[in-house]
């Protein structure tokens, strides 16, 4: 298998364990020491740590959903860029322009770096904070 059928086979199994919402899928492409980072905290997080984030995260929301999807192949993984929808508890909707860079090493994503535009991701935070404070 090419580099570009492994990448690209990598992407389509990332994008359907996030659109599924199956946290056991997204742990089964990353390898074992992957590193995620995300801009709006400008932390490094551990698959786990990465997954436990995602978990609260489908606890404020009603649905979320992932649009007009865009990848581009690169020489060591790819980059996908796309909106994360989401509607909110509230019945509040966002649209957040998303983009993830993506390295991947023997046919596991061993580095994802996330960029969101956060002033369009603010609710969801405050959603956040707010089941963290409930729960305190």
């Amino acid at each position: 298998m090419s580099n570009a059928e492994d990448f690209t086979r990598i992407a389509n199994e990332l994008k359907q364990a996030a659109d599924s919402g199956d946290l056991d899928a997204l742990r089964n492409v990353y390898a074992t020491d992957a590193v995620i980072w995300h801009n709006v905290d400008d932390t490094e997080k551990t698959v786990e740590e990465s997954l436990k984030f995602l978990g609260a995260l489908r606890a404020v929301t009603t649905r979320t959903w992932y649009a007009d999807q865009r990848l581009t192949l690169t020489e060591n993984g790819f980059v996908l860029q796309h909106y994360t929808g989401a509607e909110l508890k509230s019945g509040e909707e966002l649209s957040i322009p998303s983009a993830l860079i993506v390295t991947v090493k023997d046919g596991k994503i061993s580095r994802l770096e996330e960029y969101i535009e956060s002033n369009a991701a603010a609710p969801a935070f405050a959603a956040l904070a707010a089941l963290s404070q409930a729960a305190e």
